[in-house]
């Protein structure tokens, strides 16, 4: 017969509490350890929307994305190049899978990672004009003038990046919001459908933004850069007169847009018949495409217009 040892019942009682305090302890310690505070450098994305300065800044980021990264980037991995190097209207002399090369030899496979990045960079610009889209309708400190060019703003870049996104692709999904349980269940559209999107998104940025630019150089849209760009996706759509009518609103304006005789001015910064462009990323370059399509010795370091 084994030896039993007993315990008194006070003592008992004794461990009983100090393991309670232990497990209470552990499970205070472990959730301290899994949250971790905010970065001081960086504001949550409530805070971002709560004044104008912050949320103008985010809409800002937006634009320098697509200037840097994507679908429109005017660096050699934008559809610039590598649309014209597929289309034979450019030389590649670049080497490598990830670059023009094969675009440029009909060599593109599903998993090429250049295709990959165009989608995956500007369906994360669309996440992020969505962000503010609903971050600016939900604020309290925003005025409503403020309020209305912001969405506005980020109703046109939405509209802009499907539009282009359905020429590259044909069939694409519309993405309208944050909600990763949504957008986990959205499927391609058809071409008409996504068209018809943007023109939505593009009437109320219409009724949204206003006449006049109030940014230097244009490069934040106003009520005709909308118009413009509707009048493209009504073309695209197959609306013939609602594109003939939207382009009329643009080239009728004569006050905002006088006729450039001189088709060198055309691509300046400062021409007066810009309707909206991208700004300057700094450095000595005005544009990505003048960096990736000018050059000053041979051979070309990226893609060349064809002899032809």
């Amino acid at each position: 017969m084994k030896n039993k040892v007993l315990i008194p019942r006070y003592i008992l009682k004794v461990l009983r509490k100090a393991g309670l305090l232990a497990a209470a302890f552990l499970a205070i310690c472990c959730d301290n350890f899994v949250e971790v505070a905010q970065p001081n450098s960086q504001l949550t994305g409530t805070a971002v929307f709560e004044n104008k300065t912050t949320a103008t800044a985010a809409m800002k980021d937006i634009y320098s994305k697509i200037r840097d990264m994507g679908l429109l980037t005017g660096k050699s991995l934008g559809i610039s190049a590598l649309l014209g190097v597929y289309s034979d209207e450019l030389v590649s002399y670049e080497t490598g899978t990830f670059s023009s090369e094969p675009f440029y030899n009909n060599a593109l496979t599903a998993s090429n990672g250049s295709v990959q990045e165009i989608w995956a960079r500007t369906y994360n610009q669309v996440y992020a004009a969505n962000a503010v889209i609903e971050g600016v309708t939900a604020s309290n400190g925003i005025s409503e003038s403020d309020k209305e060019q912001l969405i506005g703003e980020a109703l046109f870049v939405r509209a802009l990046l499907h539009s282009y996104m359905a020429g590259v692709f044909g069939p694409c999904p519309y993405i309208t919001t944050t909600d990763y349980r949504q957008n986990s269940l959205v499927s391609r559209l058809p071409m008409q459908d996504v068209y018809l999107n943007c023109i939505a998104d593009l009437e109320q940025a219409i009724t949204l933004l206003p006449q006049e630019y109030i940014s230097v150089d244009r490069v934040r849209p106003n009520r005709f850069a909308a118009y413009a760009l509707l009048a493209r996706v009504s073309l695209y759509a197959g609306l013939w007169p609602e594109a003939a009518n939207a382009a009329s609103a643009v080239i009728n304006e004569t006050a905002v847009y006088p006729w450039e005789p001189n088709i060198d001015n055309v691509f300046l910064r400062e021409s007066s018949v810009t309707v909206w462009q991208l700004a300057a990323g700094g450095g000595y370059v005005n544009t990505q495409e003048g960096a990736t399509f000018i050059f000053n010795a041979g051979p070309p370091p990226v893609v060349a217009l064809r002899p032809e």
